[in-house]
């Protein structure tokens, strides 16, 4: 139910901020409109963040801090926007990375939202006998843990050698569609929990 206000919340903004947004449309002052639209603007990013300390709560196990953003009662940190993605609030336990070279997937129309995953690691790899593959649960190669952040990731799961894998979750986002190039483009995160 909590998550489902949060959500209505957003929308609701959301739409507020699009009728403010039409011209004379709106029955705010102009002397006023701009601080409205402001504040309104960032509250919209604060329900994104709170739905992100969520997400990372239920991902991590932190039942009282999921009770206390359902309730709208949390009072703790926020994550950061850091190279398209939010920060962990849980840096111990929560690692998250982009996906590297996930455009050369193909086909992931059909994977656009949330996905369950695993990283496995991929030796036989002639560019980078370190690489780690990101699967999608049904076995697509979705792309690979960015070359720079694998042995933070081999630290951080605690899993050194070949013979392993290791559950993730993930959401692929489309986007943008280039239509001069006729090429659509995806970014993904991967959320890896020790």
């Amino acid at each position: 139910m909590g998550i489902m206000m949060l959500v209505v919340a957003i929308v609701v903004a959301i739409f507020i901020c699009m009728i403010y947004a039409l011209p004379g449309k709106s029955k705010m002052s102009e002397q006023n409109k701009p601080k409205d639209i402001k504040n309104l603007l960032k509250d919209i990013n604060t329900s994104i963040k709170l739905l992100e300390v969520l997400r990372q709560a239920r991902l991590v196990g932190d039942k009282e801090t999921e009770k206390a953003v359902l309730d709208m009662e949390y009072d703790g940190v926020l994550p950061e926007e850091l190279g398209g993605r939010l920060t962990s609030v849980y840096p111990d336990k929560l690692l998250i990375l982009g996906i590297a070279g996930i455009n050369y997937a193909g086909e992931l129309e059909n994977y656009v939202g949330n996905f369950e995953g695993v990283l496995v690691p991929e030796p036989e790899n002639e560019f980078d006998p370190d690489a780690i593959k990101v699967l999608c649960a049904d076995r697509k190669h979705l792309g690979y843990i960015p070359k720079e952040d694998t042995s933070q990731v081999r630290e951080f799961i605690g899993k050194e050698g070949t013979g392993w894998k290791h559950i993730i979750t993930g959401t692929i986002k489309k986007c943008q569609d280039d239509e001069e190039c006729d090429r659509t483009f995806y970014s993904g995160t991967i959320y890896i929990v020790r």
